[in-house]
C-alpha cells in the first residue's frame, strides 16, 4: 500500500521540484504512512476508538464511526465532566473549555497518552449513555459525530438527532446557534421549512436584544443560500421559498432579488421575474449604493431573456446591450440574433450572429493572454 502512495507521489511531483526537494517530501509522507493502532476500544457496533501511533512521540485518539475518523477536541474529558455535572455551572463543554483553557498544562497532559486513550473511552462510553447530549462535547464534535452515527443507522442517533439538535438551538448558546445555522453545514436540512421558521423564531427572542440583528443577519444568509442550492438542484418552488424569506430580512439585498428573479423566469412566473429583476436594477444605480457590476450584468441579461419570451424584441435588444456594457467578457448577440428575427429584421440578425462568433473568438484570445 505504501508503495503504491510513494510510486504515485513520485509520478506526481515528477519535474516540478528538485530531486532534494522529492527526497524530503517522500521522507515526510514514509514518516506519516508508519502510524499504527497503538489500542482500541469497541465500544458498540458503531464506534470504536483508536489510539493511533505516528512515532516520534506523535499519538492522536480518534472515534471512527464506520470507519470514518473523527479527531477528538483535546482536553481533559473526565474533569470538564466533573464540572459539567457537579463543580459549576456549565452550559455546555464548548463554556467549559472557554473558561479552563491555559490551566491545564499541554504537556503533562499528553504525557500518558494511553491513560488519556482510556479516559476518551470512558467519556465517550459516557456520552453514549446520556443519550448523546450535545452539552458533554464541543459542539463541532457532537454533531458532526452524531450525524455520522445517525446515517450508520444507530436507532438511538436517529431518535435524538433532531431533538438535540432543536435542545442546541433553544439553548440560546450563540456559538452552538451559529454552528447549527451556518448555510455550509447540512443539518437543518432534516427539518421542514415550516419548522426552521418557528425554530428561527424562537432563537430570536432566546439569543438577547444585543444579538439580535447579528443572529438576524446569520438567517439572512441561511436562507439566501439555501435558496441558491435549490436553484442550483433545479428545485425551484424550494429556492422561491426560502429566498423571500431572505428578502422579508433584507428586502433590498441585490444579489437576492437578481437569483429570485432567474428563479422565477426559470419557472414561468414572468411578472413576478420582471418585477424582482426591475428592482434588482433600479437599486443598483442609486446614489451611494454599491453594487457588483456583474450582479446588475446577469440581472440585465435575464431581463433579456424575459422580453424575448413575451416577443418585446425592441426591450430585449437594450437589455442585452445593458448587459454587455457592464461586462466586457459578456456576448449577448446570439440572443440579439433571436430579438431581430423576432422583428423580422433579418439582416440584423445576420450581423449580429457573425458578431456572437467575432466576441467569441476575442474572449477566447483575451482569457488564453491572461492564462500566460
Amino acid at each position: 500500500m505504501y508503495r503504491l502512495k510513494k510510486r504515485s507521489l513520485k509520478r506526481s511531483l515528477k519535474g516540478k521540484i528538485s530531486k532534494i526537494r522529492l527526497k524530503i517530501i517522500l521522507k515526510r509522507n514514509e514518516r506519516f504512512n508508519t502510524q499504527t493502532v497503538r489500542n482500541e476500544f469497541r465500544l458498540n457496533q458503531f464506534i470504536t476508538l483508536r489510539l493511533i501511533d505516528y512515532g516520534n512521540n506523535l499519538t492522536c485518539t480518534f472515534i471512527s464511526v464506520n470507519d470514518r475518523m473523527f479527531n477528538l477536541y483535546e482536553f481533559s474529558f473526565k474533569e470538564i465532566f466533573e464540572i459539567l455535572n457537579e463543580k459549576r455551572n456549565y452550559s455546555c463543554m464548548d463554556e467549559a473549555c472557554l473558561d479552563l483553557i491555559g490551566t491545564y498544562n499541554t504537556k503533562n497532559f499528553m504525557e500518558d497518552p494511553d491513560a488519556m486513550f482510556w479516559i476518551y473511552c470512558y467519556y465517550i462510553d459516557v456520552w453514549v449513555q446520556y443519550n448523546y447530549d450535545w452539552r458533554l462535547l464541543r459542539v463541532d464534535d457532537a454533531f458532526e459525530i452524531l450525524h455520522a452515527l445517525y446515517r450508520a443507522g444507530d436507532p438511538k442517533a436517529r431518535e435524538v438527532f433532531k431533538i438535540e439538535i432543536v435542545k442546541a438551538l433553544l439553548s440560546g448558546y450563540l456559538p452552538a446557534v451559529y454552528h447549527l445555522t451556518s448555510s455550509k453545514n447540512y443539518y437543518l436540512n432534516y427539518f421542514e421549512f415550516e419548522e426552521i421558521i418557528w425554530l428561527f423564531e424562537k432563537c430570536l427572542k432566546i439569543v438577547g436584544f444585543h444579538n439580535r440583528g447579528e443572529f438576524k443577519t446569520q438567517i439572512f444568509y441561511f436562507f439566501r443560500d439555501k435558496g441558491f442550492q435549490y436553484f442550483d438542484s433545479h428545485n425551484f418552488k424550494k429556492s422561491i421559498k426560502y429566498l423571500n424569506e431572505a428578502l422579508k430580512i433584507y428586502p433590498d439585498d441585490i444579489l437576492t432579488l437578481q437569483q429570485l428573479g432567474e428563479v422565477y423566469l426559470k419557472n414561468g412566473n414572468y411578472e413576478l421575474a420582471r418585477e424582482h429583476l426591475i428592482y434588482a436594477i433600479d437599486l443598483s444605480s442609486y446614489d451611494g449604493m454599491f453594487a457588483d457590476s456583474y450582479i446588475v450584468k446577469e440581472a440585465w441579461y435575464y431581463l433579456g431573456k424575459l422580453y424575448n419570451r413575451l416577443f418585446l424584441f425592441n426591450k430585449a435588444i437594450i437589455a442585452y446591450n445593458k448587459s454587455m456594457d457592464l461586462n466586457r467578457f459578456a456576448n449577448n448577440w446570439d440572443q440579439i440574433a433571436i430579438a431581430y428575427d423576432g422583428l423580422g429584421d433579418f439582416e440584423r440578425a445576420k450581423e449580429a450572429k457573425k458578431s456572437f462568433k467575432k466576441r467569441a473568438k476575442k474572449i477566447i484570445k483575451i482569457e488564453r493572454e491572461r492564462v500566460q
